[in-house]
């Protein structure tokens, strides 16, 4: 009778590999699921509080005073709806902002809606930009990180277990770099618009980080193609 082979030393580590592409595959995946949880989080708080104060009390005040800083410290006082004298200050207040205000000038703010000791300029309040970014953001990391994270283990014959190999080397491999290219492409955008950044930090920093970050785009994306290619032919 003749004795059943074991797997070849060229099979074990077919397969070693194969689950370290796997893992690191899962693992991604999760990171960019959290990630996409962490920023969908923080959208649904600022929807709630943005609704909270537009459908809050508007009340007339007269600045008292104002703490330099960063943020500045603008403190207002008022009279509540029941008739009592308030100084609370202004919530997300801007330098550029503090720099049209001044002690003594009389405003409208708004008071969040349950919770009378939070205002915020009115102007605000009706000038709330757009945070459509924060759903992009989310679905951006969620919807790729639970198609990663759902990925299932090399199965069925050799062969097919092969082509899932190079299909997860070229998936973990890709997405890997897509990110790291991302995170230089924002990088490279915010050193353009920040203004404490010297002209000439601005053009090192800065093409370091688009030429980096689009090298590591381009190979992310490449290698992504060639895995919905390697899907393909399986």
């Amino acid at each position: 009778m003749e004795k059943q082979r074991g797997p070849t030393d060229e099979q074990l580590e077919r397969n070693f590999k194969s689950k370290n592409n796997f893992a690191v595959v899962r693992v991604f995946g999760v990171f960019l699921t959290v990630l996409g949880l962490i920023f969908g989080f923080a959208w649904s708080i600022n929807r709630y509080e943005a609704t909270r104060f537009a459908n809050g009390l508007q009340i007339e005040g007269t600045i008292e005073r104002i703490h330099e800083g960063d943020p500045p410290l603008v403190m207002v006082s008022f009279v509540d709806r029941n008739g009592r004298s308030q100084t609370w200050h202004l919530e997300k207040m801007t330098q550029s902002l503090r720099e049209t205000l001044a002690a003594g000038d009389e405003i409208v703010a708004v008071q969040m809606l349950d919770s009378p000791s939070r205002i915020m300029l009115l102007e605000q309040v009706e000038n709330r930009p757009n945070d459509a970014g924060g759903l992009v953001a989310t679905a951006v990391f969620l919807l790729p990180g639970l198609f990663l994270a759902l990925q299932k283990r090399p199965y069925g014959s050799p062969e097919n277990q092969l082509q899932m190999e190079v299909r997860y080397r070229h998936l973990a491999g890709g997405s890997i770099f897509l990110f790291a290219g991302f995170i230089m492409l924002i990088g490279f955008y915010a050193t353009l618009i920040d203004p404490g950044f010297h002209w000439l930090a601005k053009v090192v920093f800065g093409a370091f980080c688009l030429l980096t970050g689009g090298w590591l785009a381009m190979a992310g994306l490449r290698a992504l193609r060639k895995t919905s290619f390697t899907k393909n032919q399986k």
